[in-house]
């Protein structure tokens, strides 16, 4: 990992063009949504890649926890019981506590190896219901013996295109259609044919920057190297810059190889983004779900308070806290929309805590508008039904509040459709 990457402790200087990917003349790209204002929604529909519904690609075992440990002791040359600041290589810390702070960096590494422990056995019995309520095997076994398995399968595959207008009242002119791609939730070690399919996609979008809002590995503990070479070939398909956030399945030791691919990663920091005489803030937190090491205050501690900002966090249910520091837009995922529903894409669980309509789409609370994505990957197996796996195109445009007002937190006919597959 080259030297530089987290050396400035105050303003770090990241080069988008590391990792392979690639840049295209603004003047060669060519729109995909031609939708005017007023809160259009677009939905491409791609079927899944030929391949067999039974196929083990991309699934994740269940194993006992004993042979886990010296699994994650074999891959990482570690004992999964050494503690943090013994386990981390000396280097890669000291680098972290210069880029985040000291407090930050340990406590959430610290974090980290008291879950790994955890779910290695150490905190949790074999048999908590912890350990089982979200078992592969269990699962599988459910939808085999419903008859939806096959087609659970095949939906995971099936990624959408989603194009979505957002409407926003304080957008600078300049930026009206600007576009953000949203990718969500990859889970790429256990994705297999939906990052295959993913792959594809990428090098027929048009956007003007991209933002993954977390989940990149497939499990909450062990290895990361499956990970890092999962988003390796991802990140070589889309095109500078990329911002990114950490999720709660992910490891703050991924921070240096992800930012070596050209992607900047905020942790509790800020960017400015500029045209002309505008400017717009995106401002990066660290996961909010599991290891609360968010700090929305820190992040904004040297942006002016009358300016359009964007807040990307891993998880939605900072919604309140990011609406009252005056956020104009809040985008997330984590929910997966349920990933499991019920016919009329009624989630089973959201595993956040979150109002329902939060849990998926476009919403707004008070004056921030806010977009849940359903993810492109799968959480513990890659099944999906009633919801099936997108990415998101969201096209930037200006309006005033009376319009942005009528136009934000409805979810069209045709979108609802969509989602019933």
């Amino acid at each position: 990992m080259p030297a530089a990457d987290l050396e400035d402790q105050s303003a770090p200087r990241y080069s988008l063009k590391a990792g392979g990917a690639r840049k295209i003349a603004r003047d060669q790209r060519q729109r995909v949504c031609q939708q005017r204002l007023g809160g259009a929604i677009t939905i491409e529909d791609y079927p899944a890649a030929s391949q067999g519904a039974d196929a083990p690609k991309g699934e994740m075992d269940f194993h006992p926890a004993e042979k886990l440990a010296c699994d994650i002791a074999a891959c990482t040359g570690r004992d999964p019981a050494d503690r943090a600041f013994g386990s981390i290589d000396d280097d890669i810390l000291v680098k972290l506590e210069r880029r985040l702070g000291r407090l930050h960096a340990r406590q959430r590494i610290g974090i980290e190896d008291d879950h790994e422990a955890r779910m290695l056995g150490r905190g949790l019995g074999f048999f908590h219901p912890r350990k089982w309520r979200r078992s592969p095997t269990i699962i599988r076994g459910a939808l085999k013996l419903t008859g939806l398995y096959r087609r659970a399968r095949k939906n995971a595959e099936r990624i959408q295109i989603r194009h979505q207008d957002i409407l926003l009242a304080q957008l600078p002119p300049a930026f009206d259609g600007f576009t953000l791609l949203q990718i969500s939730d990859l889970h790429v070690d256990i994705s297999g044919g939906a990052m295959q399919r993913l792959t594809q996609l990428l090098p027929g979008l048009a956007y003007d920057l991209c933002i993954l809002t977390g989940d990149y590995r497939g499990k909450t503990f062990g290895p990361i190297d499956a990970t890092i070479e999962g988003m390796a070939r991802v990140c070589a398909h889309i095109v500078a810059p990329i911002y990114g956030v950490l999720g709660n399945h992910d490891s703050i030791r991924m921070v240096p190889a992800l930012e070596e691919m050209g992607v900047r990663m905020l942790l509790n920091e800020a960017e400015t983004l500029e045209r002309g005489k505008h400017r717009i803030h995106l401002v990066g937190i660290d996961d909010a779900h599991y290891y609360r090491v968010d700090n929305i205050e820190k992040a904004v501690s040297r942006l002016p308070d009358d300016e359009f900002s964007i807040l990307l966090s891993h998880t939605p249910e900072i919604y309140r806290q990011a609406a009252h520091a005056d956020f104009d837009l809040l985008l997330s995922g984590h929910t997966h929309g349920g990933q499991i529903c019920l016919p009329g894409a009624i989630p089973v669980t959201l595993e956040a805590e979150l109002p329902r309509r939060l849990g998926a789409g476009l919403w707004k609370y008070h004056d921030m508008v806010g977009y849940t994505s359903v993810g492109v990957g799968s959480s513990v197996l890659p099944v999906r039904l009633n919801c099936l796996p997108e990415i998101a195109l969201h096209h930037l445009r200006c309006a005033d509040a009376n319009t942005a007002d009528r136009a934000a937190g409805t979810r069209t006919a045709r979108e609802r459709a969509a989602l019933r597959q």
